[in-house]
C-alpha cells in the first residue's frame, strides 16, 4: 500500500519530483567527481614518491585524513543545502499524513513512507549522477594531463576503481537519506490534529514594513518583499547556494586575473628578450664543445653558458653605501637580516660562473675595456623596497665602491677564501635568474672559477641561456639543441619560453574550467531549489493571489509582483558577493603591487556577466512557470478548494 501511495504522490507532484531528482543528480555527480579527483591525486602522490625515492611512501595517513575531512565538509554542505528541498516537498503532504494518522498510521510508518518516496525518486538519479561524475572526472584529469605535459617529468595515467563508484553511490545515498530524514522525522512528530489543520501558510505576529520598495516599485514591490520575508526559511538553501556559487566564481576570477597579471609582468614580460630556451645539463663536466655547437646553429642569436653556486660573507655598516645608510641600513629593507656583534651582517653571495666569451662580453657591456678573465665583478645594487614596488623595482648601491676591496667568502662547511673585487656594476648578466633582494651577486669567469674557487664552491648543473633571432624558428632551434645534447648525455631538461607561456595559459584555463563547473553546479542547486519552492508551493500561492485578484489586482500587477520576487531572489547573492569580494581584491592588489585601474581593464567581465545572467534567467524561468500554472486556476476554484493536491 505504501509503495503505491508513494508512486501516486510522485506522479501527482511531477514538478517538485523532477527538481528533487535534479538536485540529487547534481549532488551525486559532484561527490563522484570530487572522490575521483582525490583518488587520482592520491595515486599521483604515491607514484611521484616511488619515482623520486624508489620506495612506496609509508606515511600516507595524513593525506587520507585530510581527504576524509574535506569530504565530510562537502557532504555537510550538501546536506545543509538540499534538505530544504525535501522539506518543501514533504510540507505539501502534511495534511495528507494527518489524515493517514487519523485512520491508524503511526509516526514511524509516516516517516518510513516519506523516506521510501525519496528512495524511489532518488535512486536512479544517484546512479546516473555517479556515472556522469566518473566521466567528468576522466575528462578533467585528461585535460590536466594535457596542459601539464610540457612541464611534467614523468608519465601519469587516469586511475579509477570500482570501489570509487560503489563508495560514491553509498556516500550519495547517505547524504540524501540524512537530508530527507530530518524533515520526515519532524513531520512524523506532528499530531493528527496539527497536521490536518496545517494550512501551509506561515503565521507572523508582525511583518516588517518595506516602504522604500513601496516607494520605488509600488505596492507590488512591497508585497513581493513581504512574501519572500514570510518564506525566507524556504529560500535559505537557494540563497546560500547562489551566494556561495557566485562568491566563489567572482573571487576566483578576480584572484586569477591578479595572478595572471602579476605573472605576466614579473616573469614573461620581464624575461621576454632575455631567454627563449634554457638547457639544463646534469652530471657532465666538459660542455665547451656543446656550447660552440649551439652557437653555430642558424637562428641562435646568443648562448650563455653558466653555473651557479652560493657563498656567504659578512658586511659591516661602514661598508654600506651612503644611499643605503640614508634609508636606515639593511634592516630597513628586510628585518630578517640582523647584525651579529663583532662580525657584521651575514649576506648571501650568489656566484654566477660565466663561460669565457660571455664573461668578456658582460665585462665589455658594463663599460670595461679590460677583458681580463681573472677579474671578479660585483653587482653592487640592492632593491629599495621602501620607494619602489616589486613590479617596477628601484635599486640603490649596496656597498661603497672602494678600490682593493676583498671579501671573505664562506662555504656551507665554514671554509673561507678571500676574493679581491676588481669591478663594480649595477646590472647582473642577462640570464633567466632571480636573486634574493638582499644578496650580493658575484660574477666570475670559468677560468677564474676552475683556478681559484672550484675546490670551495661546487655546482650540480650547467645552464645554457639561449636567445634566438626569430621566435618563429624556435621549434627548429629546439630540435637542433636536443639532437646535440642527446649525443653526450640524457640527463638534461630543455625549457621553452613560448611553450611555458602556453602551458601557463592552458593550466589557468583548465583550473578556470574546473572552478566554473563547481560554481555552476552550486548555482544549479540554488536555482533548482527556487524551482522547488516556486512550483512546490503553488497551493499557497494560488490562495494568496486569489485574494489579491479578489480585491482588484490586475494580471499586470500580478506579473510585476512575481518578477520583482525573482529579482529579489537572484540579485542579493550577486550584490552581497560583490561587496565581500571588494576587500579581497584590494588586499590581493596591494600584495601584488598592481593598480585597480589595470585590474579593471584585465578582468574577464563577459564570463562574470554570463554567470549573473545564468542565475537571473534561471530564477526568472522558475517564476515564469509558476505564474503560468497559477493562471490555470480560477479565483473561485482556488478559494473553494480545501485540499492539498
Amino acid at each position: 500500500m505504501w509503495k503505491e501511495y508513494s508512486l501516486k504522490s510522485i506522479k501527482n507532484n511531477k514538478a517538485t519530483s523532477v527538481f528533487i531528482a535534479l538536485i540529487t543528480f547534481l549532488s551525486s555527480l559532484f561527490l563522484s567527481l570530487i572522490i575521483g579527483v582525490f583518488y587520482n591525486l592520491w595515486c599521483d602522490y604515491i607514484h611521484r614518491k616511488i619515482v623520486s625515492t624508489g620506495e612506496t611512501p609509508k606515511n600516507v595517513e595524513p593525506m587520507i585524513i585530510a581527504y576524509a575531512f574535506i569530504l565530510f565538509i562537502i557532504c555537510s554542505a550538501l546536506i545543509a543545502m538540499i534538505h530544504n528541498a525535501f522539506e518543501i516537498s514533504m510540507d505539501t503532504k502534511i495534511r495528507q499524513t494527518g489524515i493517514l494518522q487519523s485512520i491508524g498510521a503511526t509516526p514511524r510508518q509516516i516517516c518510513k513512507m516519506l523516506l521510501q518516496e525519496v528512495f524511489i525518486l532518488c535512486l536512479i538519479p544517484i546512479v546516473i549522477g555517479v556515472l556522469c561524475g566518473a566521466v567528468l572526472c576522466y575528462g578533467l584529469i585528461q585535460l590536466i594531463l594535457f596542459v601539464t605535459s610540457s612541464v611534467r617529468q614523468y608519465e601519469v595515467m587516469f586511475q579509477y576503481h570500482i570501489g570509487i563508484t560503489l563508495g560514491s553511490i553509498l556516500l550519495s545515498i547517505i547524504t540524501v537519506w540524512i537530508s530527507a530524514w530530518m524533515p520526515a522525522k519532524k513531520i512524523g512528530k506532528l499530531s493528527p490534529l496539527e497536521a490536518i489543520h496545517y494550512g501551509g501558510e506561515p503565521e507572523f505576529k508582525k511583518i516588517k514594513q518595506f516602504r522604500i520598495l513601496s516607494f520605488l516599485f509600488g505596492i507590488e514591490g512591497e508585497l513581493a518583499r513581504k512574501s519572500l520575508y514570510s518564506r525566507k526559511k524556504a529560500f535559505r538553501t537557494s540563497t546560500i547556494a547562489l551566494t556561495l556559487s557566485f562568491l566563489g566564481f567572482l573571487s576566483f576570477m578576480s584572484l586569477e586575473t591578479i595572478s595572471r597579471m602579476s605573472t605576466q609582468a614579473t616573469y614573461f614580460e620581464r624575461y621576454r628578450y632575455i631567454w627563449d630556451l634554457l638547457l639544463t645539463v646534469k652530471d657532465h663536466e666538459d660542455n665547451s664543445s656543446l656550447l660552440s655547437e649551439i652557437r653555430d646553429i642558424p637562428e641562435v642569436q646568443s648562448c650563455i653558458a653558466y653555473k651557479k653556486s652560493t657563498a656567504y660573507t659578512y658586511i659591516s655598516k661602514e661598508m654600506f653605501s651612503d644611499d643605503l645608510n640614508q634609508l636606515g641600513g639593511i634592516e630597513s629593507l628586510d628585518h630578517a637580516v640582523k647584525e651579529e656583534a663583532g662580525v657584521g651582517y651575514e649576506i648571501e653571495v650568489p656566484l654566477v660562473i660565466l663561460d669565457t666569451e660571455s664573461f668578456q662580453v658582460f665585462s665589455g657591456e658594463m663599460g670595461e675595456t679590460n677583458k681580463n678573465n681573472e677579474d671578479v665583478i660585483i653587482v653592487n645594487r640592492i632593491w629599495d623596497n621602501i620607494h619602489s614596488e616589486r613590479v617596477e623595482k628601484r635599486y640603490i648601491p649596496f656597498l661603497k665602491e672602494v678600490p682593493d676591496l676583498t671579501l671573505s667568502l664562506s662555504t656551507k662547511d665554514n671554509r673561507t677564501i678571500s676574493v679581491p673585487i676588481h669591478k663594480y656594476v649595477d646590472t647582473p648578466p642577462t640570464l633567466k635568474e632571480e636573486y634574493n633582494k638582499n644578496s650580493l651577486v658575484m660574477v666570475v669567469s670559468e677560468d677564474y672559477y676552475q683556478e681559484i674557487l672550484q675546490s670551495y664552491f661546487s655546482y650540480e648543473e650547467e645552464y645554457f641561456n639561449i636567445l634566438v633571432a626569430n621566435t618563429k624558428n624556435l621549434s627548429y632551434v629546439e630540435e637542433q639543441v636536443k639532437q646535440l645534447v642527446s649525443k653526450i648525455t640524457n640527463a638534461y631538461t630543455l625549457d621553452n619560453r613560448i611553450e611555458e607561456e602556453k602551458s601557463d595559459i592552458q593550466m589557468r584555463n583548465a583550473l578556470s574550467f574546473f572552478v566554473d563547473s563547481i560554481a555552476t553546479l552550486f548555482a544549479s542547486i540554488g536555482i533548482a531549489n527556487v524551482f522547488s519552492n516556486t512550483l512546490g508551493q503553488l497551493y499557497q500561492r494560488r490562495k494568496e493571489f486569489a485574494r489579491y485578484f479578489s480585491i482588484g489586482m490586475s494580471p499586470k500587477g500580478f506579473h510585476k509582483m512575481l518578477m520583482m520576487e525573482s529579482l529579489m531572489v537572484s540579485f542579493p547573492p550577486v550584490i552581497f558577493s560583490i561587496i565581500i569580494n571588494i576587500p579581497i581584491v584590494f588586499v590581493a592588489l596591494n600584495a601584488s603591487y598592481l593598480s585597480p585601474y589595470d585590474f579593471l581593464k584585465n578582468i574577464a567581465i563577459v564570463p562574470i556577466l554570463l554567470f549573473v545572467l545564468f542565475i537571473v534567467v534561471g530564477v526568472y524561468f522558475a517564476y515564469f512557470l509558476g505564474e503560468k500554472r497559477i493562471y490555470n486556476h480560477t479565483i473561485i476554484e482556488v478559494i473553494r478548494d480545501n485540499t492539498m493536491i
